[in-house]
């Protein structure tokens, strides 16, 4: 039963990784919630019909193994930054670092999340702030 769970654990969280790498999430906030929350109660589906002994014996060494997923993350050609979080391409700083923090809060491996998309969500908005000027010294 476990190994039944684990194949739809990785082919939920395949899917949600190539929907979020593709930049196929919606753009507009209520649909991208609802597209959020359901991949977050499909997970928390699996968890609950999990064996409790399953549950019990977790071990945090072996760590999250979605943080070793295939692939090196974005790469030129891509969708933009903006559109892989569902942001519009004309976002301002304050709706990429509202989006940006949501959908951290949704990835971190403490939360059931995926560790690979936590990191790479964190190190891409890192990078698209170095990459935008500054308007004055105060920001």
């Amino acid at each position: 039963m476990y190994n039944d769970l684990m194949d739809e654990y990785e082919l939920l969280f395949q899917q949600f990784e190539y929907d979020f790498l593709e930049g196929q999430l919606p753009v507009e906030q209520e649909p991208l919630e609802r597209v959020l929350n359901d991949v977050e109660y499909g997970f928390q589906d699996l968890y609950n019909r999990a064996p409790a002994r399953e549950k019990t014996n977790y071990n945090r060494f072996y760590g999250d193994s979605s943080s070793f997923s295939k692939g090196s993350g974005y790469r030129q050609g891509e969708a933009s930054f903006q559109t892989m979080i569902g942001v519009s391409e004309g976002a301002s700083r304050d709706e990429i670092r509202r989006q940006s923090r949501r959908l951290l809060k949704k990835l971190h491996p403490d939360r059931g999340g995926s560790a690979y998309l936590f990191n790479w969500v964190k190190k891409a908005y890192d990078v698209n702030e170095s990459n935008k000027p500054t308007n004055s010294v105060l920001e």
